[in-house]
């Protein structure tokens, strides 16, 4: 069956949904590979963002402690 004939008897908006549809679904694909990509990653990315929050908080800690037991200067 020619593909043309499926659209017999259906209003012309189909056909012309069906085509925005073709040409939109290498996108889809894409965006989904690319979605698929990043969900993989993800853990390992915010395994290392939780690493350096981590040392970041402990740096603050030591920064503000250092702070408070340091003598204020006499001008």
């Amino acid at each position: 069956m020619d593909r043309e004939n499926v659209f017999v008897g259906l209003p012309y908006l189909f056909k012309m949904l069906y085509e925005e549809l073709k040409r939109n679904t290498p996108r889809f694909e894409e965006q989904h590979e690319q979605m698929k990509r990043l969900a993989e990653n993800s853990p390992k990315h915010l395994g290392e963002l939780k690493t350096r929050l981590t040392k970041m908080q402990e740096e603050i800690t030591i920064l503000f402690k250092d702070l408070s037991q340091s003598a204020p200067k006499k001008l």
